[in-house]
Parts: C-alpha cells; structure tokens; sequence
C-alpha cells in the first residue's frame, strides 16, 4: 500500500531550497514554474506522487546543487529512487550534436573517478579511449577504491592491443588507488586543468544510469581534492626514488601504475 509520508524527492527538494536560502515563490520563479505547482511537488507522497518533467529536473538541480557537492549526490539520489522518473537526462543536455561533437574532439586530459570502469563493460568506450590514447595521445588518470578489481582488467585488455606500446602506455595512463572518500558515483572530469573543463557525474545501477552535467564550482572542488596527490605521484612516475603514495586528511593515495 503506497505511504502516506512525503517521497524522498519532495524532503530532499524542500531541504535544499531552504538550505539555500530561497522561498517557494523565488525557486519556483528561478525554474519556471507557479508556486502552488513547486508546493505540489513538495508535498508529493507515495499515496499521490507527483514527478516533474526533465526539463524542470535539469532547472532543480542547476539551482540547488551550486553550494556543495553533497546537494548533488542527495538531490539525484532522490531522483533514481523516484520510480515514475525515466533515467534519462543524459551528459551533455541542451547542446547540439555539433557542439557536443566539438566537446569530445577537444578533450586532451579525462580524470575517472568510479568504483566501475565503463571500459570494462562497453567494447564501445573502451574502443574510444584506446584510440584516444593511440591516435591523439590523450591522458587518462583513473582514480579507484584500494582492492579494485576494475584495473587489472583493464590494464589487460590494454596490454593485449599490440599497437600502444609499453612507454605511450606509461606516458599517458596513470591508475591512483585511493580511500573510497568520492565513490558514490561515476566521475569524469574532461580537461579539469583549463576553461573548457567539464564533467559529468552519473549513478544509476548497471543499464539503468542516469547522467547530469557537472557545474563548474563541482568541478574546482573535485579538481582541488585530486590536485595534490595527483601532482606529487604523477612526480613519483618517473622517479622512480620518490614515494609511490601520499597521506592527505582526505585520505591515502597510492600510485598502481605505471610503477
């Protein structure tokens, strides 16, 4: 029997717009939507579920997931445990192909931040990132949980295409072991050092993901976790008298390849 207390997606929208300070009239303005419909969505229950276009979802998470990362991860939890909503709001919504295409060919440096590597998974990305690393050199810098089993599969199905040799290997792919502080979700951050850093950050179960734009205060935040570890091990890579790991309040890091 369906409940009769609010759905976590009402609590979680009504958090945030408090938290960040904003009346129902002003987010309902801010989104384009009435009040009383924003009130609707609010008080939302299991016994009468009320569940927002896509459109309006993209509004809701641009305007409520600014201040902190954590706004991010609770509101589109909220949104994978509302079952009236398709995952579908995919990674680069709103632009067009052309720009999108234009995105991808830009991208010189991917940093992965996940507990499961797509590459691992779908022939079809891990056939992208081989020939992005084979024909333009882009570096790959994975981020994993210590006691993945993700890297050994995938430094394999590397190993076993004869074309990348040993050093462009080496030179472009860097796997960093790390305490699981930011694995609540698949990150990829696209040339996070310059202006045209963007990511995206995607959860879901497996064939059921739902994909969101990452903002731009997201991404400087997560760059400046990384930032010092990746710098001092990506140092260690080729001196080989340097430490392989680094202890931060953030956690361990260790660099796995290449040792």
């Amino acid at each position: 029997m369906p409940s009769k207390e609010r759905t976590k997606l009402a609590v979680v929208l009504t958090n945030l717009r408090e938290r960040a300070g904003l009346s129902r009239s002003q987010l309902a303005k801010k989104i384009g939507v009435s009040s009383s419909y924003l009130s609707m969505l609010e008080n939302a229950t299991g016994q009468n579920p009320k569940s927002p276009s896509l459109e309006i979802l993209r509004q809701l998470y641009h305007s409520l997931s600014k201040s902190r990362q954590t706004d991010a991860f609770d509101l589109i939890q909220a949104i994978l445990e509302t079952d009236e909503l398709a995952p579908s709001v995919m990674p680069y919504g709103g632009l067009s192909e052309e720009a999108q295409r234009q995105l991808k060919a830009d991208v010189r440096e991917v940093w992965i931040i996940s507990d499961l590597l797509g590459e691992n998974v779908y022939d079809g990305l891990f056939e992208a990132t081989y020939n992005n690393i084979l024909k333009r050199s882009v570096s790959y810098v994975y981020f994993l949980p210590f006691g993945s089993d993700q890297w050994p599969g995938l430094i394999e199905r590397f190993r076993r295409k004869k074309k990348i040799s040993k050093e462009q290997l080496e030179r472009c792919v860097t796997c960093i072991e790390c305490t699981p502080l930011m694995f609540l979700a698949r990150i990829a951050l696209f040339n996070p050092r310059d202006k045209t850093a963007h990511g995206t950050i995607t959860l879901g179960s497996m064939g059921n993901y739902t994909f969101f734009q990452l903002e731009k205060e997201q991404i400087e935040s997560i760059y400046k976790t990384l930032l010092v570890p990746l710098q001092s091990l990506t140092t260690a890579k080729t001196d080989k008298a340097l430490p392989k790991s680094i202890s931060l309040p953030s956690g361990r890091f260790e660099l796995v390849f290449p040792k």
